[in-house]
Order: structure tokens, then sequence, then C-alpha cells
């Protein structure tokens, strides 16, 4: 069953591999637009931020196995870069874990509480719209 979620101005709708094709087949209503599943965020492992961050990427800052901060383009298309704190003793704090496969998990959630007011999990790589 895909998860629908009501983001900005629109209604988002978390579709994978046969709900797309079927949808992309089936729906030829006016207004409409079905996308393919969007590729999962990475990790990039870096020594300090670069001054521009590419798209579906989450830069980890910091040394080997010490990592201070996490960055990404965030992801509800304002173009905002968002930075999160990985220090335990610093509030707030959030955990990053990669996987084996290049994608990343980030929790808590992340809530901007500015700008666009995005709330969301980065799960596998995956967008979880709160």
């Amino acid at each position: 069953m895909p998860a629908a979620n009501v983001h900005g101005d629109g209604l988002h709708l978390q579709l994978s591999g046969a709900d797309v094709n079927f949808l992309a087949a089936t729906c030829r209503m006016p207004g409409i637009i079905v996308l393919a599943a969007a590729a999962p965020f990475r990790a990039i492992f870096v020594d300090e931020f670069p001054d521009s961050l590419r798209p579906r990427a989450i830069y980890i800052a910091g040394e080997t196995g010490h990592a201070w901060a996490a960055s990404m383009v965030c992801p509800c298309g304002c173009g905002d870069m968002i930075q999160l704190n990985l220090l335990p003793q610093v509030r707030p704090c959030w955990q990053v874990e990669t996987h084996e496969d290049g994608t990343v998990s980030i929790a808590p959630s992340v809530w901007r509480q500015q700008g666009c007011r995005s709330h969301f999990f980065v799960r596998r790589g995956r967008i979880d719209w709160c």
C-alpha cells in the first residue's frame, strides 16, 4: 500500500516498481503526473563541506571514525542546505548510519523550523515525509 502525505502545496505518494508502472500505464487524467522513484540518498565522506552540495547526497564531515556533522540539500526542492550536528554532547543531535550499499539513515527526524518547514526521516536513503 503506497503512503500518501500532503506536503507543501500538493499530495505526495510514495510509490515503487509495479505501482509506478501500473499508474503510468493506466492514469490518463489531466493534471496527474506520475514520477518514477528517485535514486536513494548516498553518503559522501569529507573533511569539510563543499561550497556546493550535490542533490541526493548526504555529506558526512569528520575524521576517520569521528563524524561531527552531516549536510544535505533539502529534499523538498527549496534548495536550502541543511546541516545536522552529530556530536552527542551538543543538542540537538542526530545519528547517521551508513549501510553497506552506500545509503544513509538519519535519526531522529529532520524538522526544519524555518524556511520550507519540511519534516522528514531519511531511512536507507529514502525520504519518508511526516
